[in-house]
C-alpha cells in the first residue's frame, strides 16, 4: 500500500521554481517545487528544515506582480536513500485565502490540461 492512498488531495507534478522564506530567515530563496496539491507542495532541497518550521512561499502568477504569498509549515522530510527519494520537504498550506486558492487551482489546471488557456 502506498502513501498516496492516504492523501487527502491529489498531487500534480509541477516543476517550477518558487521563492521561499523560512521562519527565522530574512530573505526569500529559490527552490524547485516538484508537485503541488490543494493541501500543500513538495520542495526539492538538500538543506532540510525541521518539521514544524513555518514558511512563506511566493507562487508565481501572471496576474500578480511577484506572485501570491502562501503560508505553510514543514510536515515531512525526505533524504536521498539509495537514489530512490528526492531530497526535500513536504509543506502543508495554512490559512489559504481566496486569491491563493484560485492561483493554486490555475497551476493545477495548467498541468492537467496543458492545451487550455
Amino acid at each position: 500500500m502506498t502513501e498516496d492512498r492516504f492523501r487527502k488531495h491529489m498531487r500534480v507534478p509541477l516543476p517550477l521554481v518558487v521563492e521561499v522564506k523560512f521562519d527565522g530567515e530574512e530573505d526569500f530563496q529559490p527552490f524547485l517545487l516538484t508537485d503541488i496539491s490543494w493541501g500543500g507542495m513538495y520542495l526539492r532541497m538538500d538543506d532540510l528544515r525541521p518539521i514544524g518550521t513555518p514558511l512563506v512561499a511566493s507562487l508565481p502568477s501572471s496576474e500578480e506582480q511577484g506572485g501570491i504569498e502562501v503560508k505553510g509549515k514543514v510536515v515531512t522530510q525526505n533524504k536521498l536513500i539509495e537514489g530512490r527519494t528526492i531530497p526535500g520537504i513536504g509543506v502543508a498550506f495554512e490559512d489559504v485565502d481566496h486569491n491563493a486558492k484560485s492561483l493554486i487551482q490555475k497551476l493545477i489546471d495548467r498541468m492537467l490540461n496543458p492545451g487550455s488557456p
